[in-house]
């Protein structure tokens, strides 16, 4: 089994009026054979971006809720 972190970012467009979604694989091409690394990947990730002023973080939770959300901050 391997595991991949990827970010996935979303916006609406005026002028194209409709939605735009970017996403973006933040993992080795193979991927990572440890759930650890992927967890710390996807931590550095959210230190990232809360650095540059993001503060809300969803994540696909495939195990209860449909997703989990933080509220970041650094």
């Amino acid at each position: 089994m391997v595991y991949f972190v990827r970010e996935l970012h979303g916006w609406w467009s005026e002028e194209r009026k409709e939605p735009i979604h970017s996403l973006e694989t933040l993992s080795p091409e193979e991927g990572y054979t440890k759930l650890e690394d992927a967890h710390a990947r996807y931590d550095q990730q959210r230190t990232f971006r809360a650095k540059g002023g993001f503060v809300h973080s969803f994540s696909v939770n495939f195990f209860g809720k449909k997703h989990n959300y933080n509220l970041i901050a650094f």
